[in-house]
């Protein structure tokens, strides 16, 4: 007989998508979700079944509804589960209604640092937090792993070719077609240093008052009950083999997108600051044989503590602030320099000398207390965005344009992509269009839009068809010559280089 469900599992507060407009950017997470999965709200959902069927997840909805009830098998379970499957949420309401013990059920591993609650469910809580101003639509797609695989859950497929049923998650998360941002907030409590002497002390919960029969002896209040009984986790994963594979991954597969990833930090001798084996690995990344593909990594630093001392990912509440300010303000506009909402705090408050090392050398986005909130110093990258430009170009807000605009682009060009000769004549007022829309947005710079960018047809053998888009951005660069190319056996390619 199974045990009776609690009252807050009993009651469930469903949160009906209301149809809105695209959002900008849509972002996904892949993380440890603790619990069962209400499989049959994302089935039932016809909204959410027209979205998931456009970005290709059409086949994990048709064999949710041709399931068995009485089949057990361990991948029907798996299924059941939603293990990697990409589901889109809109609001902190549909991600609890899919996985209602996600905040709530302890991890099987845990350490002093890491607590024992996975860190995907804070990070889609701070994701959707709303600041002052009209709320703006907001994409995130899910992607669970299971906790038992460790690290090895967040690392790409050797083998890109495994259908979809048997890819892991990194490989279902590259297959949506408007992703643009990516995180991985579990992956980032697998780094946190297992020793606790590495962080200032947490500041201690509030006990639990005992209250008893008054002919009772008190015995004093009782600690408040530890989240769980930890087991050992396993030691840190080496960072820069796996950040060697995500960010070739990314070159080869899908150069668009960004990879958010909240540094682990360390006690070293001129106080606390990033772990030195994050450092270490964003520098040998830097001076290897392809340091070009560093650039599609944004680092942030430190992690943020919550108001009961638990460490989080910061990077849910960033991914969110992107979301909303490219929605609002194109995707060139920084989240750099404004205050973020939430109750969040830095883990370490780091002196204004340390901040900016860090934001020069690695690079990286270093959040900060002012003035009673939370405040992110940059958006700066380890690498230029494009080779040989300097650091100027160094800016998460500039590769974020350069990653919308290809996608963008292709999308123009594979909607023309079974036409003949004459797609070319239909796919220049398109690009004008687009062009034109950037220039009004403030993207792009020239009292005129003749000023602004410049579209030509280059010569290009039978079947093929290429154009030359000259841009002149706001941001300070001379010239950025974007190459949009079809190929004759089918396909789109676009090259960005420095004008």
């Amino acid at each position: 007989m199974s045990a009776p469900l609690r009252t807050a599992e009993r009651i469930v507060f469903r949160d009906d998508p209301v149809p809105q407009a695209e959002p900008a950017l849509e972002v996904a997470f892949i993380g440890h979700c603790p619990g069962p999965a209400r499989w049959q709200a994302l089935r039932d959902d016809p909204q959410r079944a027209t979205i998931m069927r456009a970005a290709g997840c059409g086949a994990d909805l048709d064999r949710l509804i041709r399931l068995a009830p009485r089949d057990d098998s361990p991948d029907t379970a798996a299924l059941r589960a939603l293990y990697r499957v990409p589901v889109p949420v809109h609001s902190l309401g549909e991600f609890e209604a899919l996985f209602p013990q996600a905040s709530r059920r302890p991890l099987r591993h845990a350490s002093p640092l890491s607590g024992g609650r996975a860190w995907l469910p804070q990070a889609v809580r701070d994701f959707f937090v709303d600041d002052d101003q009209p709320p703006v639509p907001r994409r995130l797609w899910i992607l669970r792993v299971p906790e038992t695989k460790g690290s090895a859950a967040f690392r790409p497929d050797p083998d890109p070719r495994l259908p979809a049923e048997r890819a892991g998650a990194w490989e279902r998360a590259l297959r949506l077609p408007r992703l643009g941002l990516l995180a991985l907030p579990d992956l980032e409590r697998l780094l946190l240093p297992s020793a606790s002497e590495w962080l200032p002390p947490a500041p201690r919960p509030a006990p639990v008052a005992d209250f008893l029969p008054c002919d009772t002896r008190a015995t004093g209040p009782k600690p408040a009950p530890d989240e769980t009984s930890p087991r050992p986790a396993e030691p840190p994963p080496p960072l820069a083999p796996l950040l060697a594979e995500m960010l070739g991954c990314l070159a080869r597969r899908r150069p668009d997108l960004q990879l958010l990833l909240t540094l682990p930090p360390a006690r070293r001798d001129d106080g606390p600051g990033p772990a030195p084996a994050a450092l270490d690995a964003l520098e040998r990344l830097r001076s290897g044989d392809a340091p070009d593909p560093l650039h599609r990594l944004q680092p942030l630093f430190p992690p943020l503590r919550r108001a009961d001392g638990r460490l989080v990912s910061a990077s849910g509440l960033v991914a969110g602030r992107i979301a909303v300010v490219t929605h609002r303000a194109g995707p060139w506009r920084s989240v750099a320099g404004q205050p973020l909402p939430g109750a969040l705090a830095p883990a370490i408050a780091l002196p204004p000398a340390t901040v900016r090392s860090l934001r020069e050398r690695p690079g990286m986005g270093v959040l900060y207390r002012r003035q009673g909130q939370l405040w992110l110093d940059d958006e700066r990258l380890p690498a230029p965005v494009l080779a040989g430009t300097g650091s100027g170009l160094r800016s998460g807000e500039v590769a974020r344009l350069l990653g919308w605009l290809r996608r963008a682009l292709e999308a123009a060009g594979e909607a023309l992509v079974f036409e003949d000769d004459s797609a070319a004549d239909r796919l220049r007022p398109a690009l004008n269009g687009l062009l034109g829309e950037l220039y009004r947005r403030g993207a792009l710079r020239g009292r005129r839009p003749e000023d602004a960018w410049r579209l030509s047809r280059l010569a290009a053998p039978a079947g093929v068809i290429l154009f030359e888009i000259e841009l002149a951005p706001a941001w300070p660069v001379d010239r950025l010559v974007v190459r949009l190319r079809r190929e004759a056996a089918g396909g789109w390619h676009l090259e960005a280089r420095y004008g």
